[in-house]
């Protein structure tokens, strides 16, 4: 299986990167309804655990820094760079200051 690792620092507060965080997944999981992705956030909030047909992932929040690593199925690994420049675009706009 693919493996795809992403990792963005950051300066918000602990309740601006969740809302953010919360914002970013929820628009992915719209975007990727026809994959059936799925998402729970862990009970302490220090991150999502999510997945969907073909793949599966986890989206850790640190106090500075957060990290997303997805797992893709053999189906979806031809479709890894395009699933790379989408992330790499939701985390750039997740970390940005408006």
């Amino acid at each position: 299986m693919p493996k795809l690792n992403f990792s963005r620092t950051h300066d918000f507060s602990s309740d601006e990167i969740n809302a953010r965080a919360d914002v970013l997944v929820k628009k992915l999981k719209e975007k990727m309804a026809s994959l059936g992705m799925d998402y729970t956030w862990r009970q302490d909030k220090s991150g999502i655990d999510f997945t969907g047909n073909g793949f599966k992932g986890t989206f850790d929040i640190k106090p500075t820094e957060v990290n997303m690593l997805i797992d893709l199925s053999l189906m979806l690994a031809p479709f890894k760079g395009m699933v790379e420049g989408q992330i790499e675009k939701a985390l750039d706009k997740l970390v940005k200051k408006d």
